[in-house]
């Protein structure tokens, strides 16, 4: 079976070793630390699955990520992190683009990759 391709941008270095640990056996992963490189690896690389990232990034946010992704990729699902109040009108606006999901920090591994696994059609029945 093929693995999906995931866009992982977080720039906190705890949060993003984790998480690569334990995603990549099931993806291939692009890792970005900073918006910037986000937006440059999507500008080059237009074929990916799904977008994971982190809201609070310092150069960028979310939703700056998320825009610029779906320019192009425009199907492929988003799933933002963050630990910010959720009633900041930045995450509310890229909650109401299509095929966007919200995980909150501090989260659950077993519980973002089990999301990404139905995201991205994971299948691992034995």
């Amino acid at each position: 079976m093929k693995k999906p391709n995931l866009l992982f941008v977080e720039d906190t270095e705890a949060i993003r070793i984790m998480t690569l640990k334990a995603l990549a056996p099931y993806f291939n992963i692009v890792e970005a630390i900073n918006g910037q490189e986000a937006s440059n690896i999507i500008q080059l690389n237009t074929k990916f699955d799904c977008l994971l990232t982190d809201f609070e990034l310092g150069d960028m946010d979310g939703l700056d990520i998320a825009l610029e992704f779906r320019k192009w990729n425009v199907d492929p699902p988003i799933v933002l992190t963050t630990g910010s109040p959720l009633t900041n009108s930045r995450i509310q606006t890229l909650l109401k683009m299509p095929n966007t999901n919200l995980v909150e920090k501090p989260f659950n591994i077993e519980i973002l990759k089990n999301l990404l696994f139905k995201l991205t059609l994971i299948d691992l029945a034995p």
